[in-house]
């Protein structure tokens, strides 16, 4: 069964279910805002996706959507940050 819940405003009524598995995804497909030839991309700022992948165990294969005229020459990668 499932529980209702309102949103914060009170405009949104949204069901959550009693019980949950985790599941764990063998693929995702992940916005792009550009990416290079070493197949870093570079996403919309807020880093959940590369946090995400970085603590995922095993990493999911992950499948890039965007055009193909946002090809950069260098992303310029750096490491991802991780929460404590």
């Amino acid at each position: 069964m499932e529980t209702r819940h309102a949103h914060a405003t009170g405009s949104v009524e949204y069901s959550v279910p009693r019980e949950s598995q985790v599941v764990v995804p063998s693929a995702l497909i992940v916005p792009m805002v550009g990416f290079d030839r070493a197949r870093f991309r570079l996403g919309y700022g807020g880093g959940y996706y590369d946090r995400t992948l970085a603590a995922a165990a095993p990493r999911p294969y992950t499948i890039g959507i965007t055009y193909d005229d946002v090809e950069l020459t260098t992303i310029s990668p750096f490491p991802v940050k991780r929460s404590a």
